[in-house]
Formats: C-alpha cells, sequence, structure tokens
C-alpha cells in the first residue's frame, strides 16, 4: 500500500464494517496492508502484523479482508489470504490466526479453505481460527 492509497483503504473499512471505530492515523502501515486493484483503482484490502506467540512461535495475525460490495464474489478475499500467507512463510511464520465474526460465513470459510480450524471463541460474537503454516 502507498500512501495515496490510504484514504480509499479507509472508505472500504467503512463500507465494510459502519458500526466499527475508524483506524487511529498511520494504522495502515503500522499493520502492512496489501491492496487488490481493479483499473488502478483499490478495490480491496488486508492487513496483517507479525509477532512471535507463546506456545506458538513466529505468527502472523490477519487483520480485515474487506472487499469493496461492488467486488465482492470474484474471489478477491481468498486471493489476498493467500497474499498474506506466502508473505507469513516467506518471513519464517510457523502458525496464522485471525478472529472472524461467527455470522461471516464467507470468512469462515477462507480460512477453512486455506486449513485453519477454530480454535476458540473470543467473545461472545467472535471466534479464533488457527492455522499452522509449518510444512505448507
Amino acid at each position: 500500500m502507498r500512501p495515496e492509497d490510504e484514504s480509499d483503504v479507509k472508505d472500504i473499512y467503512k463500507l465494510c464494517h459502519p458500526a466499527w471505530p475508524e483506524r487511529a492515523p498511520f494504522w495502515y502501515f503500522a499493520h502492512p496492508t496489501l491492496i487488490y486493484l481493479f483499473d488502478k483503482r483499490v478495490v480491496a484490502f488486508t492487513s496483517f502484523t507479525l509477532t512471535v506467540m507463546p506456545g506458538f512461535g513466529s505468527t502472523m495475525y490477519g487483520i480485515d479482508v474487506c472487499v469493496h460490495p461492488e467486488f465482492r464474489g470474484q474471489g478477491i478475499a481468498d486471493k489476498l489470504h493467500a497474499e498474506r500467507l506466502k508473505i507469513a512463510k516467506a518471513v519464517g511464520a510457523t502458525t496464522f490466526m485471525g478472529v472472524a465474526h461467527r455470522g461471516n460465513k464467507k470468512m469462515a470459510t477462507i480460512l477453512k479453505r486455506a486449513g485453519a480450524h477454530v480454535c476458540l471463541a473470543t467473545s461472545e460474537n467472535d471466534v479464533l481460527f488457527v492455522s499452522s503454516l509449518k510444512g505448507t
């Protein structure tokens, strides 16, 4: 993501999460953000962070996969998730973690298709998915 893409990313975030608070300044740069372009227009993004989790080792934590409503159903979210997994593996992460809302069946499918499984409920509405990146 380039600095000039930030306003488009923020707009898509608001469309996907209208009730959620706006991200802090520089958030999308503190958490690397991949964008998906269509005709030079940002139509989707995903963010992540890398950390070391006790008991899990080097871990990528996936944050958001947001696709503009006009571009949903085209496999863009799958492509973005696959790209962040490539990055995780390239830097030696051994685990991927991500939280999805219980009602977000599409995200659950994307995570499960990539080898993740439900680990635990993190709240009344959200579940944590975890996958091993070892040997993949």
